[in-house]
This record gives C-alpha cells, sequence and structure tokens, in this order.
C-alpha cells in the first residue's frame, strides 16, 4: 500500500475480488490438507484451485498455506484468516435459512454438536420428534469432545452444542442452559469381580483396569477432582477412551471398569450386561444442556430445535413419552 493510498480503499478492493466461493475453497483446503482432494470436493481441477488460491493469497498479501510433504498446512496468517473466513460462511449460511423460513416457513438447517451424555436418547428423541414437526430441514450431527466441538462452535461450523456442560461454564463467547442434571456412575460387566461387592471403595477402584476419558473432556475433569478430593491418584491401569463403540464391548469382557452418564448406562446396560458399582463416594452430578455463541440471534429454524430439546429433555425428568 502506498502513502497516498486509503486503507478504506484496500478493504473494498478486496471485498470486490473475494467471493463467498474462494472462502469456501479455502475451508476445503484446511479441512482436507491437500490441493487434490479440496478439488475433488468442489468439483474442480487441481489447477484451478492453485491458481484461485495464488489470487485469494495475492489480494490478501500473505501466504495462507504452505507445503508439508504432499499436502499443505496452515501458516500463521492462514491460522489467523480462516477462523474470519468461517464466520462469514456461516453468517451466510444463517441468512439464507432465514429468508428459507420467511418464505417456506419450515425450510433450513441445522449443524448440532453432540457429546456422549445427550446420544443415547435426549438427541435422538429430540431428533425424531422435530422430523416429524419439519420434515424439509437438513440437520448434521456432529460428535466428538469439546475441544474438537467448540471451536467448530466460535467459527459457526455448529448452530450449537448438546450433552453435558463444560466444567469451564464461563467459556468466553459461549452461552450455556442447563435442562436436566444427570449423574455418573461407575460401572462394571456383572461378571467382574468387583461386581459381587456390596460397597467399592474409590481406592479399590483405582488399582482397577479402567477405561477413563481422554483429559479434553468435562467427564476426565469431573473424575480427576474426585479422585484428588480423596487423595487418591487417578487409575494408573488404563486405557483413555472416549468411544462408546469401542468402550462398551471392552466394558461387557469384564477386565475394565468404566464411569458413564447415567442415561448411556440405562440406555446400554442390558445389551452389554453392565451394572452400576456402589461405591462410597458422593456422586458426580452435573449439568446437561445447550451451549451456543453469545450475542448470536439463532435462526428460527435453530429456535423450533432448541423448543424440541427442551420437550424431550422435560419428558426424560419426568419418564413420560416424549
Amino acid at each position: 500500500m502506498t502513502e497516498t493510498e486509503d486503507p478504506g480503499q484496500v478493504s473494498l478492493k478486496t471485498l470486490k475480488t473475494l467471493k463467498l466461493s474462494h472462502l469456501y475453497l479455502l475451508k476445503m483446503i484446511a479441512r482436507n490438507g491437500a490441493l487434490a482432494r479440496a478439488a475433488e470436493e468442489t468439483a474442480q481441477t487441481q489447477s484451478a484451485v492453485t491458481k484461485s488460491l495464488q489470487n485469494i493469497e495475492a489480494c490478501l498479501g500473505v501466504t495462507l498455506f504452505e507445503r508439508k510433504g504432499r499436502g499443505v498446512k496452515l501458516t500463521p496468517a492462514g491460522e489467523a484468516f480462516l477462523p474470519h473466513a468461517q464466520k462469514i460462511l456461516s453468517e451466510f449460511r444463517h441468512a439464507t435459512d432465514h429468508l428459507a423460513a420467511l418464505t417456506e416457513g419450515a425450510a433450513g438447517a441445522i449443524s448440532v454438536g453432540t457429546l456422549i451424555a445427550a446420544s443415547p436418547r435426549l438427541l435422538p428423541e429430540a431428533l425424531l420428534a422435530f422430523q416429524r414437526a419439519y420434515p424439509d430441514v437438513m440437520v448434521t450431527i456432529r460428535e466428538g469432545t469439546n475441544e474438537v466441538l467448540y471451536p467448530a462452535l466460535y467459527t459457526g461450523e455448529l448452530d450449537l452444542i448438546v450433552g453435558r456442560l463444560s466444567v469451564f461454564c464461563g467459556r468466553e463467547g459461549i452461552k450455556q442452559q442447563a435442562l436436566y442434571d444427570e449423574n455418573i456412575v461407575f460401572v462394571s460387566a456383572a461378571t467382574h469381580p468387583v461386581a459381587k461387592e456390596s460397597l467399592v471403595s474409590l481406592a479399590q477402584l483405582a488399582d482397577l483396569k479402567w477405561l477413563f476419558p481422554p483429559e479434553e473432556t468435562t467427564l476426565r475433569r469431573e473424575l480427576a477432582r474426585m479422585f484428588h478430593e480423596h487423595s487418591i491418584p487417578i487409575p494408573r491401569h488404563r486405557y483413555e477412551s472416549i468411544s462408546i463403540l469401542t468402550n462398551l464391548p471392552l466394558l461387557s469382557e469384564g477386565e475394565f471398569i468404566g464411569a458413564l452418564p447415567l442415561q448411556v448406562f440405562e440406555a446400554y446396560k442390558d445389551m452389554f450386561n453392565l451394572v452400576a458399582l456402589p461405591i462410597n463416594a458422593s456422586p458426580i452430578l452435573g449439568p446437561v444442556g445447550i451451549s451456543m455463541r453469545d450475542g448470536d440471534t439463532p435462526t428460527q429454524t435453530t429456535m423450533n430445535f432448541i423448543a424440541h430439546l427442551k420437550s424431550a429433555a422435560r419428558a426424560l425428568k419426568s419418564g413420560d413419552p416424549v
């Protein structure tokens, strides 16, 4: 930029050059880590993707990607710019959803992140009722841990997250709403030797083989705090996993113990022959609810879906069918 150029004019020039398709292309390159795969997803040739990327970088005056082996990775400038690009794409989707809701009444789309506590009953029952009421709405479900889902929520890739609320309730830019409180139960297979005990101490459990939640989960922090309050180290003999499809079969074999949200345990206990262990410690009780971006105005589609989540939560608390 020369001394006589107005910074506002440079921004206007950039706005005239960059398109939403350019921002989407950046998102696809970052997601795939390779120009060839991004080209496949956007139905372009690799040379066209390369040329578009060069034009974007020339327009912004920075290098967004650098080569890494056979792929590419974001530069520091790319790391800084990508969240803004994702937020712009998200806001545009929200705008089109608003228009669709006004003109078509029930059309639109919503992206929902789910943590383990919401997966067995709350989310499925809300989804079933929502689909009956709004059959034309596209719902995308993304499962993961806090460390995966919250960044996607910040950048607008997700409209909300449903599950056990983070112990860091003051996450900047996030608002949370509790739907109900849920207990965590310590479980094992009915064939595990510890299942025969009438009362189990936390110290006993610490010496056993565990399927322990990973560090980035809310459940891990709650369990770690529980062991710390009893001056007991967390279990040394452990696998760390949040994968239900992996953990439940392992628990059923009778060598491991674990900790599950009550709704998860109730949903799968008969299928995998699991029992809840009676321990001599206060239960871990925590809220299950909704996390959203603070300051955003939800689309009508999102608000409709939240209403169904609340209805499903009320039914779970009362024991009534949804």
